[in-house]
């Protein structure tokens, strides 16, 4: 009898699907249909008509996962068996960082691990006018807005706490003997439409706080499935990632030599305050020995204008004596015709042939007035004499105040 030949295409994400779990196996995809067919004949069930799934139901298998590496070596992570995977160290802002891409083999999910760019945050009037929030939720919501709230029908449709996740960062930190001041962690729901077709998202976010900032950790699932359906096996991923002796070495360089830059910039720091505080002595010193100059010169100013003054007044004495000494000889009254004919008896002799006499005011000034009376008081501001008789008084002139006139002696 004749063998019979069974002859079967496969064909779109069946197909593609058959291919790559026989790829993993190490079997042409003939051979790995030959052997199911073979066992589930042999289980006597009848091989089911579904075609496998790649959704987020069956990850929990044993199986299901494969150990992935970054090409240096430097860690490992478990991914979906048969998916497509990238994985690498990347240079973030607060150092390396290990990261991973995985990808469904009908192209229908991806599962982004890790970004880089999501590193320390620390207080600032930056982030106070982000108004940035440090729960998980919130983070992971404000994430996927910045990634793909420009997309057709982006939307955040929820979120809920992932405590697992919490406890495991948790035990984690405490295992680094790191003390954090807050941990958090939760996923978060959106929708989008790409090429018109309705797309799911998911993020698995914590949240850590250090010192005086934060650090958030971020992984998301993209699938036009639920995403959600993934967040367990994000969680299993999480906690098997880990680095290898040579990453850990790495990690050590690394730190060494972000501490040894550390400390060169504080004592650069450190330098250039010193040089900044002896620069200001030196200023301070500057000012204090140009405020000492100042001030001697001040008082040498001080001095000369005293010797000045002091020499002015000098000169205003002898001035006034001389003055004094000059008034008193005026004030003198020399009869008229002795003394052998000197300039008084000029003056007076010409007097007497104008009727006038010669007065002199408190000022040492000579004024001639009208002879005749025989005393005359003067006032100055109105530049006016009045002649009185001996027995008259100054008191006794009507329409007058007599403080303004004052007696004027007679020159002869």
């Amino acid at each position: 009898m004749s063998e019979d030949s069974l002859n079967l295409t496969l064909s779109g994400e069946l197909a593609a699907a058959v291919r790559s779990t026989a790829e993993a196996a190490g079997l042409s995809a003939q051979e790995w249909m030959q052997q199911v067919v073979r066992e589930r004949l042999e289980r006597g069930t009848e091989p089911s008509s579904k075609a496998p799934s790649y959704s987020a139901q069956g990850l929990g298998s044993p199986d299901a996962w494969e150990e992935v590496s970054d090409p240096r070596g430097l860690f490992t992570v478990p991914l979906p068996r048969g998916w497509h995977h990238q994985a690498t160290v990347a240079q973030g802002p607060g150092g390396q960082v290990s990261t991973f891409t995985t990808t469904s083999p009908d192209g229908a999910t991806t599962i982004h691990g890790n970004d880089p760019q999501e590193g320390l945050r620390m207080p600032g009037f930056g982030s106070l006018l982000r108004g940035e929030d440090k729960s998980a939720a919130g983070f992971g919501g404000a994430y996927l807005t910045k990634h793909y709230g420009k997309l057709p029908g982006f939307r955040v449709t929820g979120s809920a706490p992932l405590p697992e996740l919490g406890q495991a960062v948790q035990q984690g930190l405490v295992a680094r003997q790191i003390q954090p001041s807050f941990v958090d962690a939760a996923y978060v729901r959106a929708e989008f439409v790409r090429d018109s077709t309705p797309m799911t998202l998911a993020a698995v976010v914590s949240t850590v706080g250090l010192g005086m900032g934060w650090v958030p950790q971020v992984m998301h699932i993209v699938s036009s499935g639920d995403a959600a359906g993934f967040v367990p096996a994000c969680l299993h991923i999480n906690a098997a990632m880990k680095l290898t002796s040579q990453g850990e070495q790495a990690a050590h360089v690394e730190r060494v030599q972000r501490q040894q830059q550390h400390e060169a910039t504080m004592a650069n720091i450190a330098a250039n305050s010193a040089a900044m505080t002896a620069a200001h002595n030196q200023r301070m010193r500057n000012m204090s020995a140009q405020n000492a100059a100042f001030q001697q010169s001040l008082a040498e100013r001080q001095q000369t204008f005293d010797a000045g003054v002091q020499s002015w007044r000098q000169q205003q004495a002898a001035s006034d004596a001389s003055h004094s000494s000059y008034m008193s000889g005026l004030r003198e009254a020399p009869t008229y015709g002795a003394g052998g004919g000197g300039p008084d008896d000029h003056r007076n002799f010409l007097n007497m042939i104008k009727e006038q006499e010669t007065v002199v005011d408190r000022s040492g000034w000579e004024h001639q007035v009208e002879a005749g009376p025989d005393k005359y008081y003067y006032n100055e501001y109105q530049e006016r004499f009045i002649g009185l008789e001996n027995h008259q008084d100054i008191h006794d002139v009507p329409g007058i105040n007599p403080d303004d006139w004052y007696e004027t002696p007679i020159q002869r």
